[in-house]
């Protein structure tokens, strides 16, 4: 993954990582965007409707890092978990009425974990679809939820620069990390349109044969150094017409 330079008005530049920047001759099939994070940071996965399940109760996330900042190899080692022991809520809303029998909405919300079992910290329960299904139970009148689920937020500037794998884990009611998933349970957002979902390519699985996956994965440059730029004096027909970097000039036509 050596770094590729691109030129535009004659300066030279190193676009991985770059926000919003396209080379329209690029060999990448979905274009450069490949953006550095920096601060806090959070992955937001929605899940279906058949869950959580006997089979698949708990998720976690899992982390190692690939490359340094000029993206050069690292010694691999076995991922770890990235949530360290953080509290996670999922809130609803909920309406209630007033001694005038006016309707309100109030809100609420269910710790999704950590719990640890099976010799497995840092487990986080799976979302139902409805916040007054098992195991959340919400006792509320008409309690409801974003289908968006928030399941990790943390500080980058705890972690080195560099790229990092991201682990997506599942686990069942017991405690045991599940494999040999149908590829097909993890899905990604449609490149183009975001909606319709679409299965996982092979690039962000933890492949197990054919038909199956460990896990879902996905890279992240992470980059935590202060952004910079300069502003030059304002040029003319190449000349400079200002003391500093800023206000009105005349430009005639």
């Amino acid at each position: 993954m050596p770094p590729v330079l691109s030129t535009i008005q004659g300066k030279s530049f190193n676009r991985i990582g770059l926000s919003d920047v396209s080379v329209w001759a690029s060999s990448n099939a979905v274009g450069d965007f490949r953006r550095p994070f920096g601060s806090s940071l959070g992955f937001v996965v929605q899940f279906g409707s058949g869950l959580p399940s006997n089979g698949m109760y708990y998720y976690r996330w899992s982390y190692r890092k690939i490359r340094n900042a000029d993206l050069s190899s690292v010694p691999l080692v076995s991922p770890v978990s990235l949530h360290g022991g953080q509290a996670l809520y999922k809130s609803y809303t909920y309406e209630y009425f007033d001694f005038l029998m006016h309707k309100h909405i109030g809100v609420n919300s269910f710790k999704l974990g950590p719990v640890s079992k099976n010799g497995n910290d840092d487990l986080y329960i799976i979302p139902p679809a409805y916040p007054n299904a098992a195991p959340v139970n919400a006792p509320e009148l008409s309690p409801l939820w974003d289908q968006n689920t928030l399941t990790v937020s943390f500080d980058s500037s705890k972690f080195t620069d560099g790229l990092y794998e991201f682990f997506f884990e599942l686990f069942d009611f017991n405690g045991n990390k599940l494999a040999a998933i149908p590829k097909h349970l993890f899905q990604v957002p449609h490149y183009d349109t975001f909606a319709p979902s679409i299965d996982a390519p092979d690039q962000y699985l933890v492949l197990n044969g054919p038909a199956n996956a460990d896990a879902y994965k996905m890279n992240v440059r992470l980059d935590n150094q202060h952004a910079a730029a300069n502003i030059y004096k304002i040029k003319v027909n190449g000349s400079e017409v200002t003391t500093d970097c800023c206000g009105f000039v005349p430009y005639p036509p």
